[in-house]
């Protein structure tokens, strides 16, 4: 602890100040306890409102090869245009994304 005294009224005030090694401990155990309190709420959030909204799921494959991928297995482009939408969260893909995908692979001969 550092000891300062102040002499702005006619008489001496006292007192201590903690140094960072003495409050860095309580400061780590506050930050477990609002990280712990955080993760509880993220669930709470989930669980009643469905996933959060910047919720992104794992990419294994990029969108293109999973296009190409559905088209194999012999989906519709409708049908694929709505999984890439569910995989992906993504609003970017069109009806057109898909078809020129399948026209690629036509002119390759891979369909």
């Amino acid at each position: 602890m550092t000891t300062r005294t102040t002499n702005k009224k006619p008489t001496a005030v006292l007192y201590t100040v903690p140094t960072k090694e003495e409050v860095k401990p309580t400061l780590e155990a506050r930050v477990k306890e609002l990280e712990t309190e955080l993760a509880l709420l993220k669930t709470i959030m989930t669980e009643t409102y469905g996933r959060p909204s910047n919720y992104k799921p794992p990419m294994n494959i990029g969108v293109g090869d999973f296009i190409r991928e559905c088209i194999t297995s012999g989906l519709k482009n409708v049908d694929i245009l709505k999984l890439v939408e569910e995989k992906y969260t993504n609003n970017n893909t069109t009806y057109a994304c898909v078809a020129w995908y399948r026209n690629d692979m036509k002119k390759k001969g891979l369909i």
